[in-house]
């Protein structure tokens, strides 16, 4: 390999040195506060949310980088080498948070981010990629139906109803589960992929709590090794039923009702959760749960799709 290509793939992951200046505008502050609401993003779902054209945003994306708003996690290398070539992923850096919080009046503790430059692994960037997929999903139904408005995460976080006392992200969910064979409850700490409300002109509202599963997660419990801790995705059905029957949505995000979306890989596996879903209810199933596959919202408006309920029916979400 020569010089002249190394120092090319070098320049792809480094900000250039003396960049020429840039005037920060509306326009690059939404880009960072998209980026801010998802921790990553490509330019490719950029240019969704922003309509701008391809080679403009290239531009700007690439100058927020230089500046040092933005940078390009180097775990994404591993799967560019797989796959080919894809847009680049980016996230926010210390000075895009600080940037959104004075420009925005967003505080730090509501925006998705990480101090720690290339702790980023390639699964996790591929997990979040894929629920901002489906948000910005939610996002641009909205605006193709109209009357609708997507309430931020961070607006969310910002009425939490926080524990001083403990540690726990703003988001996680605390839920007292029983088990078989014990007297005691377990208590379970789950943190949903991403809250949503969606707001209509009345001021109406339906409130969300998601779940991107890509189907590495095992639905029921397996035999694993003493002393190892696995997490099933049964086990995050019964803390969300648990936790609403203890009404933890009233008490942690004011809301009356919500109801919790599972997007995952197959018919197969959501018949299957629907089957945990039966199993938990002793047979009554639950409207608290909604299924639907990543292939059936590629191809369609979130809000008019047909999802699967808890009980085995065929909802729409606004329905």
């Amino acid at each position: 390999m020569s010089d002249l290509t190394i120092d090319r793939r070098k320049q792809r992951w480094a900000p250039v040195q003396q960049p020429r200046p840039i005037q920060l505008t509306e326009r690059d502050l939404d880009m960072l506060e998209w980026i801010g609401r998802h921790r990553l993003m490509h330019r490719g779902q950029i240019g969704r949310v922003i309509g701008s054209a391809s080679q403009k945003l290239q531009y700007r994306v690439r100058s927020l980088f230089d500046h040092g708003y933005l940078a390009r996690p180097t775990a994404q290398i591993s799967f560019l080498k797989q796959q080919g070539s894809r847009p680049f992923v980016y996230e926010l850096t210390s000075k895009g948070v600080d940037t959104l919080e004075s420009a925005r009046g967003i505080p730090r503790r509501a925006i998705e981010w990480s101090g720690k430059r290339d702790a980023t692994k390639p699964r996790f960037i591929e997990h979040t990629l894929l629920v901002a997929d489906i948000v910005i999903g939610f996002e641009l139904a909205c605006r193709e139906l109209g009357g609708l408005r997507l309430i931020p995460q961070h607006d969310i976080i910002g009425n939490v109803t926080v524990d001083e006392h403990r540690h726990d992200h703003p988001m996680t969910w605390i839920a007292e589960v029983p088990e078989p064979g014990r007297a005691k409850r377990r208590i379970h700490r789950i943190k949903p992929d991403r809250a949503m409300q969606l707001v209509t002109s009345d001021g109406a509202s339906a409130n969300f709590l998601l779940e991107a599963d890509r189907g590495t997660m095992p639905i029921q419990r397996k035999l694993i090794k003493p002393g190892q801790r696995q997490t099933w995705y049964a086990e995050k059905l019964a803390a969300y039923y648990w936790g609403w029957k203890a009404r933890r949505h009233e008490e942690q995000f004011g809301w009356d009702s919500f109801r919790v979306l599972t997007v995952t890989t197959s018919e197969t596996r959501i018949e299957q959760m629907v089957d945990c879903v039966m199993a938990l209810t002793e047979g009554r199933g639950s409207a608290l749960f909604c299924f639907a596959t990543e292939a059936a919202l590629a191809h369609s408006n979130p809000l008019q799709l047909s999802w699967m309920n808890g009980k085995g029916e065929t909802i729409r979400l606004l329905d």
